[in-house]
């Protein structure tokens, strides 16, 4: 019996010996052959024999798994240059299951095509343009894909603006920003996103567009509906990012005003493609 359990203890010690192995392609033109285990974030440890190396995710050209048995013993590193054997297949490199970004964005908004007084009928209105600054922070999700769940929250300032034959009104709203799409990585540098993004908050006119003092005017909510698709180029991780944005979105603000010693609640809406240019940072 002991002399079977001696057997048995010697075959696992054999079979872990010639664990199957990875290859790792660094961008230095070295070439680690090993193991991967005690992956984080950032960085993994090769395992070969007893011997093992952490490395850094950014320092890595590709990872090619590999049918042939690991070393038992023997130097991790190796100086050959990064080239993919031709009879293997060449896997791209394990990417982290998040990024986090965060963003500035300066662009345009909507004009007002409707205001409505009270119960009567909307009036059509000129729009006039507007303008949006806003600040995101942005979580991508993903596993060993080029392909990424992700969702933004953030803050917004925007304005609308639109004329009548008599009048002009500019409308003020700040608030809340959320999204939720998918981003697509093409490569470590260059990905595109698609997003549906909500917009809650609360929002006025100035009153000297209205030509009525500020104490006559009442702030009322607003919400705004975005589809956006963008392409963003990051530069390093950690690093700086740039990208464009276009979409289109829809809009509707409420307000109150005083006349006669009567309130009156009054809206405004519209809808138009919309451009954002991005400033950012990826960690």
């Amino acid at each position: 019996m002991r002399k079977s359990i001696y057997v048995g203890l010697a075959l696992v010690l054999l079979l872990s010996s010639t664990a199957f192995a990875d290859t790792i392609y660094l961008k230095n033109g070295k070439i680690l052959r090993g193991k991967i285990s005690q992956e984080d974030l950032r960085s993994f440890v090769v395992e070969s024999g007893d011997t093992w190396q952490r490395i850094q995710r950014d320092d890595v050209e590709m990872i090619r798994t590999d049918d042939t048995p690991a070393q038992a013993s023997g130097q991790v590193e190796k100086s050959e240059p990064a080239v993919a054997p031709a009879d293997g297949e060449s896997v791209p490199v394990r990417r982290k299951d998040a990024s986090v970004e965060m963003r500035l964005k300066v662009g345009s908004a909507p004009g007002i095509d409707e205001w409505k007084v009270g119960s009567a009928s909307p009036a059509a209105v000129t729009p006039d343009g507007g303008g949006n600054l806003q600040f995101d922070f942005v979580l991508g999700f993903y596993r060993d894909s080029s392909v990424a769940l992700l969702m933004s929250g953030g803050v917004f300032a925007r304005s609308h603006q639109g004329k009548t034959p008599l009048s002009k009104i500019d409308y003020d709203a700040s608030g809340l920003a959320f999204a939720g799409g998918v981003r697509f990585n093409t490569s470590d540098h260059l990905h595109f996103e698609g997003k549906l993004e909500m917009d809650l908050g609360s929002g006025m006119p100035k009153p000297e567009t209205l030509g009525i003092t500020g104490s006559y005017v009442e702030a009322g909510s607003y919400a705004a509906a975005s589809l956006i698709i963008g392409g963003y180029y990051t530069f390093s991780t950690p690093g700086i990012q740039l990208g464009l944005e276009l979409g289109s979105q829809a809009f509707k603000g409420s307000f109150r005003t005083l006349s006669t010693g009567l309130w009156i609640d009054q809206n405004v809406s519209g809808g138009d493609g919309i451009v954002n240019l991005v400033a950012g940072y990826r960690f």
